[in-house]
């Protein structure tokens, strides 16, 4: 069994993925020349691991919210799962602050 390609349909697909796709499609032809019985997978919707973090996150203490109900959704954007804006918002209603522009960022103090 081959798998690649596999894009995080929460991202926008890049030139990584044609590159991966490519490998992918080689390894096979090349294994098939040998002789080899291949079984190509392609996941789609591999959410991965920031991704499934994030939701385990919001049940554990989203205190009912969701990334849409609390204005986040389309914000996130680091490949960490969480932008530094959304981090510092979240800091600032968690502190009773009202805005979290006149805060330094989370982690400079």
């Amino acid at each position: 069994m081959v798998e690649y390609i596999s894009p995080n349909n929460n991202k926008p697909l890049h030139i990584g993925h044609i590159r991966n796709g490519l490998l992918g499609e080689s390894i096979c032809g090349l294994l098939a020349s040998q002789g080899h019985q291949i079984i190509r997978a392609l996941l789609l919707n591999d959410r991965g691991l920031p991704i499934a973090k994030s939701m385990v996150t919001y049940r554990r203490w989203g205190e009912g919210s969701t990334p849409e109900s609390s204005g986040l959704k389309g914000t996130i954007s680091s490949p960490s799962g969480t932008s530094g804006t959304a981090r510092r918002k979240r800091r600032a209603r968690r502190l009773g602050r009202g805005s979290s522009r006149d805060h330094p960022p989370v982690g400079s103090q």
